[in-house]
């Protein structure tokens, strides 16, 4: 009983640890940037003036003649009204790739986020919709919305915090695993363009959660339980201060580092598989459970429905939507695929690439023992594309930054792969049969 008490303290203590550490980084920088930045231009119209000033008339939507169009403009790049079903009834500089018909699923998405990397911001009005685009990179938007020169200055700040953790894996790594597993970390970071993760909020709560898991794993050996308490406090600080981004990075590279461990990679084979699942669900418990315990939070505070629009959202990103006007199922996203290899010409070369390394994968296969050996690696380097499945909707509309969680999949990928094969027993097997 008492073991088990002061486990739970540990966690706690580890949560509130975290979460305090990277709230106090954030709250640092917005201070430094409050004083740094002077905050955008009182001239730009707020998009509701924008909205009142244009008005119905015999012609159509006509501005207000307070103002030319251009100064009701100034600070927009565009502006376009919808009507119910989601087509152009009036634009002013709209973009020609950008005029055509809209569906519920695509205004949800860009009244939130972007359109066609746009900030945009949007005003139910009697005539209509009425959407005004600032120009790109001009706003930076999440569940807040911000200057992009004002978060562009308080996330650089964090810059050296991400460059320390960095090298305090990497130097962890070399000591514990050796220089091929420093490699292989340093290769998948530099391939996820680790270098852009400071400059974006979205990016930084995961990666700074992710190297500070992996930095505890490697400061000293940790028992298979004492690793699933970890990931538990991971999980919760994760779904705490997660932008739903990249979140599981922070799950896969702490336990691929423990793996990698030579006390681990001696175990290796279908046990240390079933202690890979045992904290992965560690981890998705302590997500879960944080992430329902501040939506009930917010609902009892606020006396709203919040859990059940969070439960809504949830929904969304777990099933069909649409993307650019295509219903994603899965049968979709395959004929769009081919049809996109197989307009430049590329689906039966792509088709017979996979083909070759799948069969050089087999060829080179150390041994049975060495394969199972690896299996532990093999299911870490399926993690993120297993997420990207299960939230393809989310991954698709917003894969320009998603895709960064694929570094995982590198790192995990090279050691499997280390571990499993070897190119000169494919040299072996095909001089065998020649004979």
């Amino acid at each position: 009983m008492k073991t088990f008490a002061r486990l739970i303290r540990r966690y706690v203590l580890a949560t509130a640890g975290i979460i305090l550490v990277v709230v106090a980084l954030l709250l640092g920088m917005t201070i430094y940037a409050g004083v740094r930045y002077n905050g955008a231009s009182d001239s730009v119209q707020k998009v509701g003036a924008l909205a009142e000033a244009l008005h119905p008339t015999a012609d159509g939507l006509q501005w207000d003649a307070a103002h030319t169009p251009a100064e009701w403009m100034h600070g927009y790049a565009w502006a376009m009204v919808l009507d119910e079903d989601g087509n152009v009834i009036w634009q002013q500089d709209l973009p020609e790739a950008l005029n055509h018909r809209y569906t519920a699923s695509d205004i949800a998405v860009f009244s939130r986020w972007y359109l066609a990397d746009y900030p945009v911001q949007c005003w139910a009005a009697d005539y209509g919709l009425f959407v005004a685009a600032e120009p790109v990179n001009s706003q930076w938007k999440y569940n807040i919305t911000a200057p992009q020169a004002r978060m562009e200055a308080m996330v650089g700040g964090l810059l050296p915090v991400a460059v320390l953790l960095l090298a305090v894996v990497l130097v962890q790594l070399r000591r514990r695993c050796g220089l091929r597993a420093a490699v292989w970390f340093a290769i998948s970071q530099l391939a996820v363009s680790v270098w852009f993760v400071p400059h974006q909020v979205q990016y930084f709560t995961c990666f700074m959660i992710a190297y500070a898991g992996c930095a505890w794993v490697l400061a000293k050996p940790r028992r298979s339980d004492v690793l699933c308490l970890g990931l538990l406090v991971l999980g919760t600080a994760t779904a705490f201060c997660d932008l739903l981004v990249t979140p599981i990075i922070t799950l896969g590279l702490p336990l691929t580092c423990w793996l990698l461990e030579p006390q681990q990679r001696l175990r290796g084979g279908v046990p240390q598989c079933a202690l890979a699942v045992g904290g992965s669900l560690c981890w998705g418990t302590g997500y879960a459970l944080c992430w329902a315990g501040k939506w009930a939070l917010a609902g009892a505070v606020t006396s709203n429905n919040v859990l059940a629009d969070a439960l809504h959202q949830a929904e969304v990103r777990t099933t069909a939507d649409t993307w650019h006007g295509m219903e994603l199922t899965w049968r979709n996203i395959f004929i769009f695929l081919y049809d996109t290899l197989n307009s430049h010409h590329l689906f039966w070369p792509a088709l017979a690439v996979l083909a070759v390394l799948i069969a050089l994968f087999i060829l080179s296969i150390r041994s049975k023992t060495a394969l199972v050996r690896a299996l532990p690696l093999a299911l870490t380097t399926c993690m993120t594309p297993a997420w990207f499945v299960l939230l393809r909707t989310h991954s698709i509309q917003h894969g320009w930054f998603t895709w960064r969680a694929l570094g995982l999949t590198v790192f995990a990928g090279l050691a499997f792969l280390y571990y499993a094969c070897d190119l000169r027993a494919a040299r072996r097997r095909l001089q065998k049969g020649s004979i």
